[in-house]
């Protein structure tokens, strides 16, 4: 999925997570939900199996020190 390994995947999905969650539709939308936010990834990209996968901006800005 989108080039992210299973192990990576697995660890950004909550602890109680169990992949029989993924088998009803709700699920995956849980799961696209987590990755979506770890990976900082368009949850709409994420969910369409025909769109590319699209990388959000960083809001954050990390102060500049010298």
């Amino acid at each position: 999925m989108v080039g992210i390994s299973t192990p990576v995947a697995r660890k950004s999905l909550p602890s109680w997570w169990d992949d029989e969650i993924a088998l009803i539709p709700s699920g995956v939308q849980q799961a696209q939900m987590y990755l979506a936010r770890a990976f900082n990834i368009s949850l709409a990209s994420l969910a369409d199996p025909n769109a590319a996968v699209i990388f959000l901006a960083s809001t954050q800005q990390k102060p500049v020190t010298h």
